[in-house]
């Protein structure tokens, strides 16, 4: 298997696992969650997810320790953070010397109608836009209309 064909597949895996962790959180109420990606001393890093429910983080029981899917778990989480938001969800990331926090809170409004079984794919869809997707989002779409001048 090529090098190139590897790391698309890592990444298709990081995705996969994001969205899973997501429906998974999204569908038992939750609606605020967070990626940590921490540096441990040994020089091997985690993923960690986190769900925010009573106003307290709880760690998710799994997490992921292989290299290579921590990287590309990494690099796909960074890429959904240069977009910041969109219609249905916000990005944020907070960082300190040996820990990278991406904390991502869905609207509820938006989402509450696609909570269940297909939830998995339809935050695929919503997170990971192909090149024939539209660009632009609803909130860009829409045009204040121009005051007409008196005369």
């Amino acid at each position: 298997m090529s090098s190139a064909k590897a790391a698309s597949q890592a990444v298709d895996e990081a995705r996969d696992r994001i969205c899973h962790e997501f429906a998974r959180m999204l569908n038992s109420g939750v609606w605020t969650v967070r990626i940590r990606i921490a540096t441990m001393p040994e020089g091997n890093n985690e993923v960690w997810f986190y769900s925010h429910r009573a106003n307290l983080w709880r760690k998710e029981p799994d997490r992921v320790t292989d290299p290579e899917f921590v990287l590309a778990i990494e690099e796909t989480v960074e890429m959904l953070a240069t977009r910041e938001h969109a219609d249905e969800w916000t990005i944020r990331r907070h960082d300190s010397h040996d820990i990278h926090d991406f904390v991502v809170r869905f609207h509820r409004g938006r989402l509450e109608q696609r909570l269940g079984a297909n939830l998995e794919s339809a935050l695929a869809g919503l997170l990971f836009r192909d090149s024939h997707d539209s660009k632009r989002d609803k909130r860009s779409a829409i045009r204040t209309p121009r005051r007409k001048e008196m005369m």
